[in-house]
């Protein structure tokens, strides 16, 4: 069944395509859900997709975003009913929005569900049981990230191009004809 809220997730879907990449966060655990049996356990699933990607079965209705993606090099159709959508986010997950009410309870505890007017981050419980910052970003702007929230950091790899310039593109393989 369409509703508005997944009318309204099928097109920041889209917009987010049209910029790049849109990454949809989902519960795997939702009848019509198609994911690899590896994963169809999750309550936070999060599967990239892009036009660049040029998967040739990749379609979205009013209804679902189907594809054939690659999971450890494996091929596997996936479709994913918009209503087992929670969050529809850009690869830097600093754009998008969340649906707060439709965030699985293992994913975000109720009590730290954000109040209407509250600025506070949603917060995930590890294996630990510890409560830490969610990596979800929402598109409200009464929700900002806690300021002592942990950001995400690169580190350099032994064995890596450290130092060296980058290297050039290569010549193409194709060659002019008189």
């Amino acid at each position: 069944m369409t509703t508005l809220r997944n009318l309204q997730k099928r097109k920041i879907f889209d917009d987010m395509l049209q910029a790049g990449i849109a990454a949809v966060h989902l519960d795997a655990r939702q009848p019509g859900v198609l994911v690899p049996p590896h994963l169809a356990d999750q309550a936070w699933l999060v599967l990239n997709y892009s036009w660049r990607y040029r998967v040739a079965d990749f379609r979205f209705d009013d209804e679902a975003v189907e594809a054939s993606l690659s999971f450890g090099g494996q091929s596997h159709f996936c479709r994913v009913p918009w209503a087992a959508v929670f969050a529809v986010t850009d690869p830097g997950r600093s754009q998008g929005q969340i649906w707060h009410d439709e965030v699985p309870g293992e994913v975000v505890p109720a009590a730290a569900k954000p109040q209407p007017g509250a600025k506070t981050q949603p917060r995930v419980k590890t294996a630990t049981g510890k409560a830490k910052p969610a990596q979800l970003v929402a598109a409200d702007p009464a929700i900002e990230p806690a300021p002592d929230a942990p950001r995400p950091s690169l580190r350099a790899i032994a064995g890596g191009n450290e130092g060296s310039a980058p290297t050039p593109p290569r010549a193409g393989h194709l060659r002019r004809v008189k």
